[in-house]
């Protein structure tokens, strides 16, 4: 399996409810999504969400890292290669955290199916003692959560 090509687009999904924070109000979530094309048919899909007044990084940034700099050193290269394949991602330009972390979440997609499984599958099986999610992503505090934690840690070998 071989990376053919790659496409960029974008994605505006309006949020119910505005997210607030001191810097910024948002009320619709907005990213760049990647789709990394192969010979078998196969589509990796991998996203990135600008925030410019945390990272620096916007959307035509984003675009701009991945078709100029990033995505066309992967064409022709051998998905089997995850690692060799990261390092070019990772090498391809300084910073442009976003734009990397799209086209290596797209990467990760593909390698996956080359070997019949989910991303989180590979993810987990890397980090099994990593808990489930964190109470940081819920961006908001439930009375469910300590107890959830504390499950998690009674249950994780130490």
């Amino acid at each position: 399996m071989k990376i053919t090509a790659f496409e960029l687009g974008r994605l505006r999904v309006p949020l119910k409810t505005p997210f607030k924070t001191a810097l910024r109000t948002v009320d619709a979530a907005e990213s760049v999504v990647v789709r990394l094309h192969t010979d078998t048919g196969r589509t990796g899909l991998g996203e990135a969400a600008a925030t410019a007044v945390i990272t620096g990084e916007t959307h035509g940034s984003i675009i701009a890292a991945i078709s100029q700099h990033i995505a066309p050193r992967l064409i022709g290269q051998p998905v089997a290669d995850l690692n060799r394949l990261c390092g070019q991602v990772q090498n391809a330009m300084a910073r442009n955290s976003r734009a990397k972390a799209a086209v290596d979440i797209a990467l990760h997609d593909l390698w996956a199916q080359l070997h019949g499984a989910r991303c989180t599958s590979c993810w987990a099986a890397a980090y099994p003692n990593s808990p489930p999610t964190s109470p940081s992503a819920w961006m908001r505090w439930t009375p469910w959560w300590p107890m959830r934690v504390r499950r998690w840690r009674r249950a994780t070998p130490r």
